[in-house]
């Protein structure tokens, strides 16, 4: 495979550099698509996959491949995830968990450039959530009571695509919410000359409602392609928000999820609530949900109102 930083065979050192923009060395990142050094591939698997023995050169592009995951995926989800949770136990001895640890090691050498925009943006959402159940299963028996108990969970388990190492969090805040800084350290995860930039997308604030970070106050799992993205995202942001942006009158109060309180730049003008319920309003069913028009008569009519913010539930999202 040709480096995509030296532009030569693949080299250790471009890995140390890469690594090294990330602020993490090698070892302490799990690419969890990437063959152990000591695994033996016989020719005919090799070539059945479309690598040679090393693993190199997929002959499938990106969008074949993307399908392909895609179905993988779906095939999953329709076996062990629902809206109550993940059977990660189930995901484990599933054979098509396996088949899809097999094909994302192809994502190493896939050419994105393919991909158009909203195939890129489903393909990099349906790659999180998948990374986040990867890494949970590959823990083993002993599941983290949360993924927060996980040291560095989100910065540290990674995925190889085209050439390039992305962790859980260079996904989410370096592609999908368009390089904008994070919410705790306030940095952002690609640096200018960051060769990861060619796939950052404007902010999608909807992202917020399909990515699956592995607790159970997350957004429930969903399967994305490119001709149901605009479908689906807007489906979990009404989905998300039916439960998670509530009204009180008595009280005066609008309760929020947590989500809102981190990334509530994604949506409005730092530091204003008032604008931020009001951009919350678009994922709320005004005509038919009375809960929803009391509040946006309430926002309009410019009376005071306090929002409270929801504790988060970080435990594992698992299903028994």
């Amino acid at each position: 495979v040709l480096c995509v930083i030296c532009g030569l065979i693949h080299q250790p050192a471009c890995r140390v550099w890469l690594f090294a923009t990330m602020g993490l060395n090698e070892s302490t990142v799990h690419v969890l698509n990437r063959r152990a050094d000591d695994e033996k591939v016989d020719t005919a698997t090799a070539e059945a996959a479309g690598t040679d023995a090393d693993g190199n050169a997929p002959k499938e592009d990106a969008k074949k491949l993307s399908t392909k995951l895609q179905k993988l995926i779906l095939g999953l989800h329709s076996s062990h995830i629902t809206d109550v949770g993940v059977d990660y136990a189930g995901i484990r001895k599933d054979p098509l968990f396996e088949e899809f640890v097999q094909e994302s090691r192809l994502l190493a050498a896939a050419d994105l450039s393919l991909l158009t925009k909203n195939e890129l943006k489903a393909f990099f959402i349906n790659l999180y959530n998948a990374l986040t159940i990867h890494a949970l299963v590959a823990s083993g028996d002993a599941l983290p009571e949360s993924p927060i108990k996980v040291s560095k969970f989100w910065s540290s388990n990674a995925y190889e695509i085209g050439g390039h190492v992305y962790s859980l969090d260079d996904i989410e805040h370096g592609c999908l919410r368009g390089n904008h800084p994070h919410p705790t350290s306030k940095m952002v995860a690609f640096g200018k000359d960051d060769p990861r930039q060619q796939f950052v997308f404007e902010l999608d604030p909807r992202v917020h409602f399909a990515l699956v970070c592995g607790a159970k106050s997350c957004p429930a799992v969903r399967v994305y392609t490119a001709k149901n993205i605009e479908r689906g995202l807007n489906a979990a942001a009404l989905n998300f928000c039916d439960t998670e942006v509530t009204y009180h009158a008595e009280a005066g109060e609008v309760h929020l999820s947590q989500i809102f309180q981190w990334y509530g730049a994604d949506f409005a003008k730092a530091g204003d609530e008032r604008a931020l319920v009001q951009a919350l309003l678009a994922y709320k069913d005004v005509e038919a949900d009375d809960n929803a028009r009391a509040l946006s008569e309430h926002v309009q009519s410019g009376a005071p109102f306090t929002v409270v913010y929801k504790k988060y539930d970080w435990s594992l999202n698992q299903r028994h």
